[in-house]
């Protein structure tokens, strides 16, 4: 029999430089609270009436389609890897460029540019 082998660690590696694609395969989880608020500057409404806290997108004042929810509870205080890819896919962005606009490396025009420019 084989055993499974792990990868050991050296001690002359370092944690990649943050906003670095690599940085991003380590942090798979966010904070709740600071994706709500993230969404929230970059347009998104908020509305708290149903048993999720729900997010809006409106683009020049127009509905877009563009929504997204989290939980109310507790529980759920962090954001898991499957959360956020849900939440990217119904913002209609990649992960990877949700997880830069919840950073705040994504503005909210560029985000916005991107989900209403029509391919050509």
């Amino acid at each position: 029999r084989n055993p499974i082998r792990v990868p050991k660690t050296r001690p002359d590696q370092t944690f990649p430089k943050a906003g670095t694609p690599q940085r991003l395969q380590y942090l798979m989880t966010r904070d709740k609270r600071k994706v709500e608020a993230a969404l929230r500057r970059k347009g998104f409404q908020a509305d708290d009436t149903h048993h999720h806290r729900f997010f809006h997108y409106a683009a020049d004042g127009r509905a877009t389609g563009i929504r997204t929810h989290t939980s109310h509870s507790r529980r759920h205080r962090t954001l898991g890897d499957d959360l956020l890819n849900a939440m990217a896919r119904q913002c209609r962005i990649s992960k990877a460029d949700f997880l830069q606009l919840v950073d705040c490396e994504l503005t909210g025009e560029a985000y916005e540019q991107m989900v209403t420019c029509s391919p050509e």
